[in-house]
């Protein structure tokens, strides 16, 4: 759906700006209606603010209904909050339900409580119709020892029908049973549209 894409790129090497055009080298926007993205990212270079724009350059909103999102990580991809705004960067419900997403996790960085609030912190319920899951995990279990003795058992003890050829030995071993701060709110977009410009000037 796009002929190009620019990337621009911070001291790290990280994607902080991406746009797609048209065969015309006109902005075009994708499935999900934006035609270019800011990014920003946390010391654990995990990506924690994404904002929006459509083809004419303003911020849009995107198909899950908010054109900013900033995100708190605990370490690399150990999500704990994520917010959405709206084209002013007012708090807005995204087509979730919710403005807020917060996560507890365990010493494995596995969730154990995710939890959603409106634009006021109130509790709400998402779009699946709760506002709050909450995850245990079994503890690991143990194997069950067993005894590798080895016994005999022969035909005529198996069948009650007799052998016409005597009883057949058959040996047998017993199975053994196996039970994100993101640093600066503030995220100018005039250094990237210049680098472009000059770039593409050039």
């Amino acid at each position: 759906l796009y002929a190009q894409v620019r990337k621009a790129y911070n001291e790290k090497n990280q994607v902080i700006h991406e746009e797609w055009l048209d065969e015309n080298l006109e902005p075009c926007a994708l499935k999900d209606t934006y035609a270019a993205i800011d990014r920003d990212y946390d010391e654990f270079a995990n990506v924690c603010y994404e904002k929006y724009y459509g083809s004419d350059g303003a911020p849009i909103l995107c198909r899950g209904g908010y054109a900013e999102t900033h995100r708190v990580y605990r370490a690399a991809k150990e999500l704990l909050e994520q917010t959405y705004y709206g084209l002013e960067g007012e708090p807005i419900l995204t087509t979730s339900g919710y403005q807020k997403m917060t996560r507890e996790l365990d010493e494995k960085a596995r969730v154990i409580t995710e939890s959603y609030f409106g634009v006021n912190g109130e509790r709400v319920k998402s779009t699946a119709l709760y506002a709050e899951v909450r995850k245990t995990s079994s503890p690991a279990r143990s194997r069950i020892p067993m005894p590798r003795s080895t016994g005999t058992m022969t035909s005529s003890a198996m069948s009650p029908l007799k052998s016409t050829t005597g009883p057949t030995e058959t040996r047998f071993s017993p199975v053994r049973a196996a039970l994100p701060s993101c640093g600066s709110t503030a995220h100018p977009s005039s250094s990237w549209k210049r680098a472009i410009t000059a770039r593409t000037d050039a």
